[in-house]
Order: C-alpha cells, then structure tokens, then sequence
C-alpha cells in the first residue's frame, strides 16, 4: 500500500516526492548503521515518507533521544503518526510535524 501511495504521490506532485519509489529497507539500514547512535540526544528526519528511516531511526536510538519527524505530505504524515502513535510517541520520544514547501 505504502508503494502505491508514494507513486500516486509522485505522479501527482512530483516536485515534492524526490522518488518514484520509496528507499528500501536495506538502503535505510546501510546508511544508518555506522552512526554513533549512542551521541546522539537529537535527531531530525525530514521528508520521512513512508517512514522506511524512521523504523530504522527508532531501532537504533537511545531511549532519552527524541526525534522530530518532519513530513510535508499530509497522507503520508497521517500513515507515520498511526504506525507510531501506538504504543504512544512518548515511547519512542517521537514528535510529528507537517512541513510546508516554500
């Protein structure tokens, strides 16, 4: 489903989606896994899409790390908050904001 709606997303506005598809999970894990994760106490993801860095973000983080997830996209945002607002954000030390283009 989540394919689906990023190329609908893409043939609809594709000034605002980078992709005509989203970033796999082994791109997400690839670029993620040398990071020092256990520096970080914030981390912004901007343009998280279907959230394919955010499950990698969440896996690997410190619980005292918060996250700002930035989406412009407002179907997108809507898949992102209820994918992650159960259990509650606060779990995760998530926040959700809706970016707008300039």
């Amino acid at each position: 489903m989540n394919r689906i709606l990023f190329l609908k997303k893409f043939i609809d506005e594709p000034k605002k989606i980078g992709s005509l598809t989203p970033s796999s999970k082994f791109l997400a894990r690839k670029m993620l896994q040398n990071l020092p994760w256990k520096n970080f106490s914030h981390i912004a993801e901007l343009g998280a899409g279907t959230g394919i860095f955010t499950e990698q973000i969440i896996e690997r983080k410190s619980p005292a790390c918060k996250c700002l997830i930035v989406e412009q996209d407002f179907s997108m945002q809507h898949l992102l908050k209820e994918k992650y607002n159960n259990p509650p954000p606060k779990q995760f030390n998530l926040r959700f904001i809706r970016g707008r283009s300039v």
